[in-house]
């Protein structure tokens, strides 16, 4: 009877595991992470976590944007706000089209890694949090592990800035048809794609021919699928 049993087990473990079922960790797992790399636009870190069937997030607070407060924010407070964000997304793109998988999927990794952000504005001080979450209410386990970093500024031999500062852009409400730079939405350049943002000609120093100004576009199934990168320009 023993080869039997053993077979049956077997039989048993591989249905189990073609089912997909995930493993759902609701217990802190061993999570930790190290900075490897700062540049001026990218930050690259090694996140490190002894199960791997448990789930984790992580957020990049800029804490010199004054508008958004991050810096009189504690850890728990910025992942509490990364959770929110991440709802809301998932909301919104299901809100669209079927969407198939679970917002903690969509959000959260799994497993030791390298990871990287790009998104980073030069010589802006940043905190960067990890943190395991819950796959069941979305919540955060256990404690949240933070550390704060300066992104890199390029400068030449003397010590001297070659960029220039980041350049802060604001709108207000303006009437239709307006110069300058505007929030579009709903135009239309062309068939199927709709103009979110158009950039004047002389707007921080850029200057197009003829005094065009610069339209950038987007699909509605792009847009709602969060494909950022496809956005096209258009001189109009």
């Amino acid at each position: 009877m023993r080869p039997f049993r053993l077979i049956l087990s077997a039989l048993v473990l591989l249905l189990a595991g073609c089912t997909g079922k995930v493993i759902m960790v609701t217990s802190p797992a061993n999570l930790s992470f190290k900075i490897d790399q700062v540049k001026a636009q990218k930050v690259r870190f090694t996140v490190s976590i002894d199960n791997a069937d448990a789930y984790y997030g992580y957020f990049i607070a800029n804490l010199e944007m004054e508008e958004e407060n991050f810096s009189q924010m504690s850890d728990k407070q910025l992942a509490d706000l990364w959770l929110e964000i991440e709802k809301l997304n998932y909301e919104s793109r299901t809100s669209f089209e079927p969407y198939n998988s679970t917002l903690v999927d969509v959000s959260c990794y799994r497993g030791s890694r390298t990871l990287k952000d790009t998104y980073l504005s030069r010589d802006n001080s940043y905190r960067l949090i990890v943190f395991q979450v819950n796959p069941k209410d979305f919540t955060i386990i256990g404690d949240i592990k933070g550390e704060t970093f300066r992104s890199a500024i390029l400068v030449d031999d003397e010590d001297q800035s070659l960029t220039q500062p980041a350049l802060k852009m604001t709108f207000e409400p303006c009437e239709d048809g307006a110069d300058g730079t505007c929030l579009l939405p709903g135009s239309t350049p062309e068939d199927g794609l709709e103009t979110f943002l158009r950039i004047a000609s002389g707007t921080a120093g850029l200057h197009f021919p003829d005094g065009l100004s610069l339209h950038l576009c987007y699909t509605p199934a792009d847009w709602s699928a969060g494909k950022w990168k496809l956005v096209k320009g258009f001189l109009q």
